[in-house]
């Protein structure tokens, strides 16, 4: 003991240092313990109130409306996977959908329309004024040609030739004639044989108008178009840069529309299982004209001097200002103006389609006007919003070689209301007719950094 207090007084420090050690441990642990309890419910009850609030957040699940008369489908509640995941998959698939159908819409309504050669030259975007010219030049004889083709891809047909039934009616008549008198002396003829031969003479012409009959869908000529003065009577090249540019889109337009009604037309003079149907057996048996009348304008015909009838009846002069139409906003049907509800530029412009009216005037057997309908329908997006008919005596026409059948026929006038989408007709306008319709410039794809570099590269 007597050593242990000098130790201790030397070694003073280090043994109070070891007795706060010794007695820190388990104050510390005791502390500790008290804290981490604090500290644990206080997490706990953060945490019990985050996730109350949470579970108390309504979300709102929206799936819009896409046909007419649809109401968008909404649901509010708690958020959750399965709903987000679901409502996702259904949005999706709407919106795959759309552009499927949209797609589809368009291609039905452009079908396998192409520009004219020439005028792939100069629409939308015209070239210089010396190549403008010859293009035009070539445009207008490509017009005619088209035309041309398209009365024969229709396999319509003039009537026979009365130089060519002559003839054989004259070869017939002779050998007739020939053949009676052979075993005689006599060249005359009793009243009784000339009666025969011109009996002969008269099945033998019917012969024939049938004969020929056999070959036509229906009858028809270049002239039942409509005729253009700018295009067909006089030269493009004569105008203005901006209206020959317009005319030869108007043509070009005109042209579409020619193409859809012929084929409309052909289709009423189709069968199913044996393709075309001849003149004497279809709906149509001879389209006597058809003409197209401005956008957007009901009952008149597009070389009416500028003079026109809107959907209410009223006449107004040729062209109308340009307008601005906003390419966002809905179309409304208006169901006062025409009974289909769709109007367009310039009565009610909208940024979707434009319209045009052709009338077609066609003899056509009675019966069979169900067919004509449906056909302008299968076709394109074409709606037949009139027909007039009045009685017809064929007879006359019979005469001159229209072999009609046995069908009642009547003259029957369609109206034909046709929709042109914007979304591809537009590419093809030039900057004049844009602007006059409310058509926005398309604006210019961005340049790649190829193109750039090639351009430093040239300069």
């Amino acid at each position: 003991m007597t050593g242990f207090v000098p130790w201790l007084k030397a070694n003073l420090v280090s043994v109070i240092l070891l007795l706060l050690a010794v007695i820190a441990a388990p104050v510390a642990w005791f502390f500790a313990s008290g804290w981490r309890a604090t500290i644990h419910e206080d997490l706990e009850k953060d945490i019990s109130q985050k996730v109350s609030q949470i579970n108390g957040i309504d979300v709102t699940y929206g799936i819009p409306a896409v046909l007419e008369g649809q109401e968008e489908f909404s649901l509010k509640r708690a958020p959750n996977d399965a709903t987000t995941q679901r409502v996702k998959a259904i949005r999706e698939q709407l919106l795959s959908d759309v552009t499927t159908v949209r797609t589809r819409a368009i291609e039905f309504n452009r079908g396998e329309k192409e520009l004219l050669p020439a005028a792939r030259g100069f629409l939308p975007s015209p070239p210089d004024d010396t190549t403008l010219l010859r293009l035009l030049r070539e445009f207008v004889e490509q017009y005619g040609d088209a035309h041309d083709a398209m009365l024969s891809d229709a396999q319509a047909g003039q009537r026979p030739s009365g130089a060519s039934v002559s003839a054989t009616i004259t070869r017939e008549k002779t050998q007739q004639e020939a053949r009676i008198t052979a075993s005689r002396t006599s060249d005359q003829l009793t009243a009784e044989e000339q009666d025969q031969i011109r009996q002969r003479l008269g099945e033998l012409r019917l012969d024939l108008y049938r004969d020929h009959a056999r070959g036509v869908r229906f009858f028809a000529t270049r002239d039942i178009f409509d005729v253009l003065p700018n295009v067909e009577n006089a030269d493009l090249t004569a105008l203005e840069r901006d209206e020959a540019l317009e005319g030869a889109w108007r043509a070009q337009h005109f042209l579409w529309i020619h193409e859809d009604v012929m084929s409309a037309l052909a289709l009423a003079n189709t069968d199913e299982f044996d393709g075309r149907v001849p003149v004497y057996d279809g709906a149509v048996k001879r389209i006597e004209s058809i003409r197209i009348s401005e956008p957007g304008v009901s009952g008149a015909p597009a070389d009416d001097g500028g003079r026109r009838r809107t959907p209410r009846g009223d006449e107004g002069g040729g062209g109308a200002p340009p307008v601005s139409v906003d390419d966002k906003a809905i179309v409304q049907p208006n169901f006062e103006l025409t009974h289909t509800g769709r109007v367009s530029w310039p009565v009610a412009p909208n940024s979707m389609y434009d319209l045009r009216f052709v009338e077609i005037e066609a003899i056509v057997a009675a019966n069979k006007i169900p067919l004509i309908v449906d056909a302008f329908a299968q076709t394109n997006y074409m709606t037949v919003t009139d027909i007039d008919i009045e009685d017809y005596d064929p007879i006359p026409d019979l005469a001159q070689g229209y072999d009609y059948g046995s069908d009642y026929v009547v003259r029957a006038r369609f109206t034909v209301e046709s929709v042109w989408l914007r979304s591809w007709l537009g590419e093809s306008m030039p900057a004049p007719v844009r602007t006059q319709f409310g058509i926005p410039e398309p604006e210019p794809e961005p340049e790649t950094e190829g193109e750039d570099v090639a351009d430093q590269d040239q300069g």
